[in-house]
C-alpha cells in the first residue's frame, strides 16, 4: 500500500493538469472575492459574504483533473501492470481515492488561503468567530474528500480517459442539480404573502399571510436535509449561502459519503474485467 501511495503522489506531482486545476482555482476564488467587492459602496463589509462561493466549485474542477488522472491509468495500463506485479485490487483502489482526495484537498485549501487573505485586504473583518471559521474550512475540505470519491467511484465504472473525465464531470453535475433542487424545497417559507384588491381602481390596498402549500415540515424536511447533507454538492450549496441546519453533523456526513462510495468502488473495481 506504501508504495501505491508512493506512486500516486509523484504522478500527482508530475500531472500538469493538476497545476493548471490550481492555478484556475487560485484565479476563479480571487475573483469571486473581488466581484463582490464591487457590489457595495461601503468596503467595510464582512469577508462573510463570500467567504464560501467558491465551494459548489470545488467538486466540478476537482472532477477534471481526477477523470483524467484516472482515467490515463486506465489506457496506459498502469492499473494492469499493478495488478500483475501483485497489488490487491482493493488497495489498488483505496490508493486511487487517498491520492485523489489529496488532490482535492490541496485545491480547496488553495481557494480558502486566497479567499482569507485577498478578502481580509478588501474587507477588513471577517464577519464570524474564528472558532466558526475553522470548523467550516473543515467542512470544505471535508467536502473535497467527498467529491473526490465520488470520482473516483465514477472512474472505477469506466476503461477510456476521454470518458473517465466526461462522466466525473457529468456526475458531479448531476449531484449538483440534486443538491440545488433540494435546497429550493428546504428554503421554501412557511407562510406567504398576498394582496387583496380592496380598492375600487384595482390596488391591492391589503396583504394577508396564508400557509405555503410548498412549505416542507415534519419527517419529509428531515429527510430532505440528510439528502442534501450527505450529496457534497448540496451540502456545498449549504456552504455558500450559510443555511446549514446543522453544521456540526456536515464532516459526518462527508465522511459517511466517503465510506459509502469507497465500499461501492471496491467493489465495482473488484469485478471490473480490466485488460
Amino acid at each position: 500500500m506504501a508504495k501505491l501511495l508512493s506512486a500516486g503522489l509523484l504522478r500527482l506531482r508530475k500531472c500538469r493538469v493538476f497545476y493548471i486545476i490550481c492555478a484556475a482555482a487560485i484565479v476563479i476564488s480571487g475573483a469571486l472575492v473581488y466581484s463582490h467587492h464591487g457590489d457595495y459602496e461601503d468596503y467595510s463589509a464582512s469577508l462573510r459574504l463570500c467567504l464560501f462561493d467558491h465551494v459548489p466549485l470545488i467538486g466540478l474542477i476537482c472532477s477534471v483533473f481526477i477523470g483524467l488522472m484516472l482515467g490515463s491509468e486506465y489506457s496506459d495500463g498502469t492499473v494492469r501492470n499493478k495488478l500483475i506485479v501483485g497489488h490487491k485490487r482493493g488497495n489498488v483502489y483505496l490508493s486511487y481515492v487517498i491520492i485523489s482526495a489529496i488532490g482535492a484537498v490541496i485545491v480547496s485549501a488553495l481557494c480558502l488561503t486566497v479567499t482569507v487573505i485577498l478578502g481580509l485586504a478588501l474587507y477588513k473583518s471577517l464577519g464570524i468567530s474564528v472558532g466558526a471559521l475553522i470548523w467550516l474550512c473543515l467542512c470544505e475540505l471535508m467536502i473535497a474528500a467527498a467529491s473526490a470519491s465520488a470520482a473516483a467511484l465514477v472512474a472505477a465504472c469506466t476503461k477510456s480517459r476521454a470518458i473517465t473525465a466526461v462522466s466525473c464531470i457529468i456526475a458531479f453535475l448531476a449531484l449538483l442539480f440534486a443538491g440545488s433542487y433540494i435546497n429550493g424545497r428546504l428554503e421554501e417559507p412557511e407562510f406567504i404573502d398576498y394582496y387583496v384588491m380592496t380598492s375600487e381602481s384595482g390596488m391591492p390596498m391589503e396583504v394577508q399571510t396564508a400557509p405555503n402549500p410548498n412549505y416542507v415540515s415534519g419527517v419529509e424536511r428531515t429527510i430532505l436535509e440528510l439528502i442534501c447533507e450527505f450529496d457534497p454538492a448540496g451540502q456545498s450549496i449549504l456552504m455558500s449561502n450559510f443555511r446549514a441546519a446543522h453544521p456540526e453533523r456536515l464532516p459526518l456526513m462527508s465522511l459517511l459519503f466517503i465510506i459509502t462510495t469507497t465500499a461501492a468502488g471496491c467493489a465495482v473495481f473488484g469485478k471490473k474485467d480490466i485488460v
